[in-house]
């Protein structure tokens, strides 16, 4: 969403996700995290998405934050972890 109000919807490749968390890294990209499909996603200020699998196969993700050096950490609920993506 922009400062005038524009909203922009991006379809997301894995059509089972269930959004649970999002954080903003240095660089402007969104990481998110896709609960049910098990995976973490990056989208980059112009819409170009990636997605990361999670090594646990159920882990059930729910939050995500970007350190200051970069390196994305998020909670596996169900695994009962902190991952990190770095």
């Amino acid at each position: 969403m922009t400062l005038a109000g524009t909203i922009t919807d991006y379809a997301l490749p894995e059509s089972r996700s269930e959004l649970a968390g999002l954080a903003v890294a240095p660089d402007q990209a969104v990481w998110f995290v896709e609960q049910t499909a098990n995976k973490i996603g990056r989208i980059t200020a112009a819409g170009v998405i990636t997605e990361y699998a999670v090594l646990s196969p159920t882990s059930d993700l729910l939050s995500i934050v970007v350190a200051p050096d970069g390196a994305v950490w998020f909670t596996e609920l169900a695994a009962n972890k902190i991952g990190e993506l770095s």
